[in-house]
């Protein structure tokens, strides 16, 4: 077992278990206080790449990366979105594609910090500790050694599988607060994370007219507050999902369709104001009143990375698709140490039409709150789940305005071709 102490007031012990030939849990105990946690492992090269998981674990649904670049070395960050770490639990599974019966794990405690980002006494050093079944061996590379965040990043589990599929990192690396590893050379490679080669994009453009029109009638362009490190403390946005679970106001077209008004907040703008998770189409997200050149550390959860681009002055322009089937789905971002949820308004696809096929009214949507069912069989149970509650209503009502917004925009197109 590895001990990391850190006088008397906290100790953290790390070491791993052996659950396979190839596969390795990280324990830890000790870590009561702590919101993050920054590590590296080192380990024979020939037990050839590393994979990553936090599924499970206790920092699973918070903001962790895991660079794997380099055979031998693994480059650990994890910081949990609320709290703290529990005093004891897995960290993480590491499962690598070889095997060896006679191999050591190093690892150098790099820093740990609590809610407010401080810094947690440690000791910082490294150790090896040699899982159990097996006996100490050559462990590659050197534990003090980190590579650059410029890897690859992790997925790991943010709760319900049906509609939060994952966290991931994105925007260079997670950088614990009080780093000194940002020098200028890592700066350039952390304004954009590696991803499959996007079209380049050009100046910024205005938004179309129908993006216009869709920001200017309900539902709002999605906007909040931002600020980046050093300002005010990240501050709780409920989403629009949250809002369809705690209204108990009258249950009318006009009343639901009301909670997707985010009016008079501004510096974050979603555009499509509503995003149907068919897992094909994309969101832009665009932050504005960002500090500095640097581009901040995203993190992103139920979707998944499409592009960043600096579209102004402290702006940022973030292109991501939505998991197929999410109705829970945010961007974060890193201010004073724990992230920033951004919580988006996506849902899955879902017909809607139910009085004349091909043609959306009002009409569809009063049908649709009136007829109900029983609750042996719920009528328009939407998310198959066998019960009809608030998250039918707000799917249904993201699929109505979608479908709205799309009859907005042809007939124009209509009235055009008839003359």
């Amino acid at each position: 077992m590895l001990t990391l102490s850190a006088g008397t007031s906290f100790a953290a012990n790390l070491w791993f278990n052996k659950v396979s030939g190839n596969t390795y849990v990280l324990q830890g105990s000790g870590m009561d206080g702590a919101a993050g946690v920054q590590l590296t492992v080192s380990y024979s090269k020939s037990l050839g790449a590393a994979t990553v998981n936090f599924t499970g674990g206790v920092l699973s649904g918070g903001m962790t990366q895991a660079n794997t670049n380099v055979i031998g070395q693994i480059s650990l960050i994890g910081l949990v979105t609320s709290g703290t770490l529990p005093g004891s639990g897995a960290l993480v599974t590491i499962k690598f594609a070889g095997s060896e019966p006679t191999s050591s794990l190093n690892i150098t405690f790099k820093k740990m910090i609590d809610p407010n980002g401080q810094d947690i006494a440690t000791t910082t050093g490294g150790g090896t500790t040699t899982p159990s079944t097996t006996t100490t061996g050559d462990t590659g590379g050197s534990g003090d050694q980190s590579p650059t965040g410029t890897g690859t990043t992790s997925t790991v589990s943010g709760g319900t599988a049906t509609t939060t599929t994952g966290t991931a990192v994105i925007g260079g690396t997670v950088t614990m607060p009080g780093s000194t590893t940002d020098d200028s050379s890592s700066r350039a490679k952390e304004q954009v994370a590696p991803q499959p080669a996007q079209p380049e994009p050009q100046v910024a453009a205005a938004p179309s007219s129908a993006s216009r029109e869709a920001a200017s009638s309900a539902p709002e362009s999605r906007s909040m507050a931002v600020e980046q490190a050093g300002d005010a403390a990240p501050v709780v946005v409920p989403s629009v999902l949250e809002r369809f679970r705690t209204f108990d106001g009258e249950r009318t077209p006009k009343n639901l369709i009301a909670l997707f008004d985010r009016k008079g907040v501004a510096n974050f703008v979603q555009d499509p104001p509503v995003a149907i998770a068919d897992g094909k189409g994309t969101v832009k997200l665009t932050v504005s009143k960002v500090r500095g050149e640097r581009a901040p550390n995203f993190a992103f959860r139920a979707v998944h990375y499409v592009s960043l681009t600096k579209v102004g002055d402290g702006e940022w322009q973030i292109e991501v698709r939505p998991d197929k089937g999410a109705t829970q789905a945010s961007v974060s971002m890193l201010v004073n140490g724990v992230p920033q949820e951004l919580p988006l308004a996506v849902a899955p696809k879902a017909r809607v039409d139910l009085t004349k096929p091909g043609n959306v009214t009002e009409a569809d949507f009063v049908q649709f709150l009136k007829e109900r069912g029983t609750s042996a069989a719920p009528k328009y149970d939407l998310n198959q789940d066998g019960k009809r509650d608030y998250l039918d209503d707000y799917i249904f009502t993201a699929n109505y305005l979608v479908e709205r917004e799309k009859a907005k925009e042809k007939a124009p197109a209509k009235s055009k071709a008839e003359k």
